[in-house]
């Protein structure tokens, strides 16, 4: 059909014979114009391959920490009164991991360490440093106990006679004749003879005490002696206790129990006895011989029961 056509080239276009023209193919044009388009989308694609990579990376190592977390679970009471404490702020040393306790003392605290020591703190109360491994508390120690931040108080000795502030200090009481939950020393205030009886339910030589005082006053009908007991244990266990054996006696009870105890003995101990006669102290000891003891217990009574005749 073409044949002894003429052909003559312009810049993209063939020339027919007869002024005739057809657009030449534009190859080169449209591959010199997609070149920038598929550097960009070589870019883009391998960006998303990195980040894919990244991101599979990322989950990777995720999961890897997920299963090396610990899971560190703890009680947290008071050392004297071994009761739960709410609200501790339990924190992870060289860590920004943190964790509270709740209304039973108990804590959970997550950790990727496999060893490490935790601060133990909340208000009124010493700070506590706990080390751990392995996920759990050293020595498979579960509770950890703080120790109250007692008020400085007064020391007292033979011969010195209470203040007024000593009476009138408050205290948490069980096993009272009135159901009462809390007391002031004022209400022992009126015999002329007071005796208080550090005791806890795992001393014998005190629970012995507190019997031979129980029996004294079940066979004496005596007004003029008043026996507290003070508790200087772990209270949850020794108020069944007193009720197992029997004891009317009322008992104080709580960390305030330290302080008082610490106002008539150097160290914090169990088993010691304070009398108090006419609001003196006359003796500060532990109950060694109940022979001596029942001699002296007579002595003062006898000397309460002149003083009245005369």
């Amino acid at each position: 059909m073409y044949k002894n056509m003429a052909f003559s080239h312009k810049k993209g276009l063939v020339q027919l014979s007869g002024e005739q023209y057809c657009q030449e193919p534009p190859t080169r044009n449209i591959l010199d114009s997609l070149k920038p388009t598929a550097y960009s989308l070589l870019l883009i694609f391998v960006s998303m391959f990195s980040l894919s990579d990244a991101w599979a990376q990322s989950v990777e190592i995720r999961t890897a920490e997920r299963q090396n977390i610990s899971h560190i679970k703890g009680k947290i009471k008071s050392k004297y009164t071994n009761v739960p404490i709410e609200g501790a702020c339990v924190k992870l040393i060289g860590g920004s991991e943190t964790a509270f306790s709740n209304r039973e003392g108990d804590f959970t605290i997550s950790t990727i360490k496999a060893e490490g020591q935790l601060q133990v703190s909340v208000s009124g109360y010493e700070n506590a440093l706990v080390a751990f491994s392995e996920g759990r508390l050293d020595n498979s120690k579960s509770t950890i106990h703080l120790v109250k931040i007692l008020k400085q108080s007064d020391a007292f000795s033979v011969g010195d006679n209470l203040p007024e502030h000593w009476w009138r200090e408050q205290f948490n009481v069980f096993n009272h004749p009135f159901s009462r939950s809390k007391v002031t020393l004022l209400e022992y205030r009126e015999p002329e003879l007071f005796i208080l009886d550090f005791w806890a339910p795992w001393c014998k030589p005190c629970i012995a005490a507190i019997d031979e005082w129980q029996q004294f006053l079940n066979e004496n009908s005596v007004a003029d002696i008043a026996v507290l007991a003070v508790n200087v244990g772990l209270y949850d266990r020794s108020e069944i206790f007193m009720h197992k054996r029997g004891w009317n006696i009322p008992s104080l009870y709580g960390e305030e129990t330290l302080a008082l105890s610490r106002q008539f003995f150097s160290e914090d101990q169990v088993g010691g006895q304070v009398w108090i006669l006419n609001g003196k102290v006359v003796f500060i000891g532990h109950k060694r011989d109940r022979v001596k003891e029942m001699e002296r217990l007579n002595m003062i009574l006898g000397s309460i029961k002149e003083g009245r005749q005369k």
